[in-house]
């Protein structure tokens, strides 16, 4: 009695369900790891982008300041380690002096939702003596930075403001894997 409802057409049905679910589960097994890996990317870069406008727009810089420079940075700052690093900073020109200068950022914090609950404004005179540490991608801009705009400029104070968050979990993006 059970045979008369199975007809040929509902037995090309069931083999073609069957089939898709043999074929569909690897594919999605598949997919979804390597989404582990991949879709994490677009999470950092926006991440990364949230901390460059809070830098650009929610910070007050002197009024007579102007940006010079924009840098920013997201990977890992060492071989053989799995962290995030996010860092945007911009370099800036004033005719404050440096004393004056770092009185207007001092104990200057923003809060952005997602990272440090209260992260520090970091503030450095663009020098080649700069007084950074060497695992700071900041150290290389301010290098760089002070070697193209020479010693010749009086009246003039560069420096680097910048946002950094070190040691994040990298969530599978392959630019914070070494």
């Amino acid at each position: 009695m059970v045979n008369r409802y199975i007809t040929r057409s509902n037995k090309v049905r069931v083999f073609i369900w069957i089939a898709l679910i043999m074929l569909g589960a690897p594919l999605l097994s598949v997919a979804l790891i390597l989404g582990l890996f991949y879709a994490t990317v677009p999470l950092h870069n926006l991440s990364l982008w949230r901390m460059e406008r809070v830098l650009a727009l929610s910070i007050t810089h002197p009024l007579n300041s102007s940006v010079v420079e924009r840098h920013s940075f997201l990977g890992t700052r060492y071989t053989n380690t799995s962290e995030c690093t996010y860092v945007a900073g911009e370099f800036r020109s004033t005719s404050l002096s440096r004393q004056e200068l770092l009185t207007v950022y001092k104990d200057v914090t923003v809060d952005i939702f997602g990272f440090t609950h209260t992260m520090p404004v970091h503030v450095v005179i663009a020098e080649l003596d700069a007084p950074l540490s060497l695992d700071e991608p900041a150290t290389n801009w301010v290098v760089n930075f002070a070697q193209s705009i020479g010693t010749n400029i009086t009246g003039t104070t560069y420096y680097l403001v910048y946002l950094y968050e070190k040691g994040r979990f990298p969530w599978g993006d392959y630019r914070c894997i070494e």
